[in-house]
């Protein structure tokens, strides 16, 4: 999973704090695009977060496990989301496409 990946959320179940801080509702077998992947600074080799270009959260301050406060935008854990699709390199795309011989002839 990276930026750019449309992934399938598996599990919406928030804790009620975090359900209403978010500026939409997180909703179980909806598509969404990673906006970014959030490492863990909480816990030493922790999954990483993500965020999703859909949602969007607060800003939360947290005391990170080499003992630095941070300010980062609240996130979900990855293991809430399955990758269905990676991210599409566009210019790689066009290439293909006009790469293509002309099929019709005249």
């Amino acid at each position: 999973m990276e930026k750019g990946s449309i992934v399938l959320c598996v599990d919406d179940i928030l804790h009620p704090y975090w359900r209403s801080r978010f500026s939409k509702p997180l909703v179980r077998n909806h598509y969404y695009v990673v906006r970014d992947i959030i490492p863990n600074f909480e816990v030493e080799n922790g999954p990483p977060g993500v965020a999703v270009e859909e949602i969007h959260g607060p800003m939360v301050t947290i005391r990170s496990y080499f003992g630095v406060r941070m300010n980062i935008e609240a996130h979900f854990k990855m293991k809430r989301f399955r990758e269905v699709l990676p991210p599409k390199n566009i210019e790689a795309m066009m290439e293909e496409i006009y790469a293509e011989p002309e099929l019709i002839t005249r």
